[in-house]
């Protein structure tokens, strides 16, 4: 970015307190997180069709707009073969995964025809490496449940909004079916057919030329409100060669300058909103003793000030969760 010396300093004083960075006892801290102020350039209204994809913080969003039509959230995995949030199957990390997800939907592309990505060594006990885990199913309830998947993407085309949150840039690709994954492939595969799959840590602009051409073609075809968020929440194990603490955070460093990119290309129909910077400006008070949850009051935090940025004051009681004290974790076991 570059403008002209007087129009930076117009921007900065445009800007307000915002300008500069909080202070202890400032209104934009509030109980120990960070709350960057700035007005959103759409609300939400209760009652829209509002699509989620991505990590694990995808789902606890649904979790807090009611009042809202929220396909994702009917998604029920058998607890036999998911165990955790019930949704929770849905989930896409990857940039890369996730364009491919809505690239798929636009093109009204059926997933269960793409079952080299459905593995096992008998139809009896395949694995799906298009979903971040689960347990071991038959090849014929693999095919259905991608039917399953692919009706609730089908919800895509009439949404008003997208809520899209990003989660990490490590990510597996099958390359002889030219597919990004949601899982590490099984090793017995990888030793099989060692050319097949790759590992790639991917820069910024990678996510950025994965994601804008999607974003695009969503806006073309109708949904023109999209909010980028990065999770907070850490990955949980690194393949990069890394320390696991040095690998997260370039994956959200990166994540974030994607984000920026993608907001500045495609303005005024996306905004980010900064989930990530204020679960971390608490440090490691934000998170459980496992360092990789969210507490839940710090999640309801973040909810409460995305409720206020994007909701009317009038409107925002409907975006309250029935039981905000009981709220589950914010990311699923690994």
């Amino acid at each position: 970015m570059k403008i002209w010396g007087l129009q930076a300093v117009r921007r900065a004083f445009a800007q307000g307190p915002g300008k500069r960075f909080p202070a202890q006892g400032g209104a934009r801290v509030s109980q120990g997180l960070l709350l960057p102020s700035g007005p959103a350039p759409f609300t939400l209204i209760p009652g829209q069709r509002i699509f989620t994809i991505g990590s694990c913080f995808a789902r606890e969003i649904e979790r807090h707009l009611t009042g809202f039509d929220l396909p994702c959230a009917a998604f029920r995995a058998p607890p036999a073969e998911w165990p955790h949030r019930p949704n929770g199957l849905l989930s896409e990390y990857s940039p890369q995964a996730m364009a491919q997800r809505i690239g798929w939907a636009l093109d009204d592309v059926r997933t269960r025809d793409r079952g080299d990505t459905i593995v096992g060594d008998t139809d009896d006990a395949v694995i799906d490496l298009l979903l971040p885990g689960g347990a071991p199913v038959t090849r014929q309830r693999a095919e259905a449940r991608r039917d399953e998947i692919d009706d609730v993407y089908r919800a895509l085309f009439g949404a008003d909004v997208l809520i899209l949150t990003l989660g990490m840039v490590e990510v597996w690709r099958d390359e002889a079916a030219g597919q990004w994954l949601n899982r590490m492939p099984p090793t017995a595969l990888m030793r099989a057919d060692p050319g097949r799959y790759s590992f790639r840590r991917l820069p910024p602009v990678a996510c950025v030329r994965a994601l804008a051409p999607a974003l695009e073609r969503l806006i073309e075809a109708g949904t023109r409100r999209i909010i980028l968020t990065v999770s907070p929440v850490p990955m949980q194990t690194t393949f990069s060669g890394q320390d696991c603490v040095t690998a997260n955070s370039f994956s959200k460093a990166a994540l974030r300058v994607a984000a920026e990119e993608l907001t500045r290309q495609l303005a005024p129909a996306v905004d980010h909103f900064p989930s990530y910077e204020m679960v971390t400006s608490a440090g490691l008070s934000a998170f459980c003793d496992d360092l990789v949850h969210v507490r839940p009051q710090v999640v309801a935090q973040v909810m409460q000030a995305m409720r206020a940025r994007y909701i009317k004051p009038d409107e925002a009681a409907q975006g309250q969760p029935a039981d905000a004290g009981g709220l589950p974790r914010m990311s699923e076991p690994a």
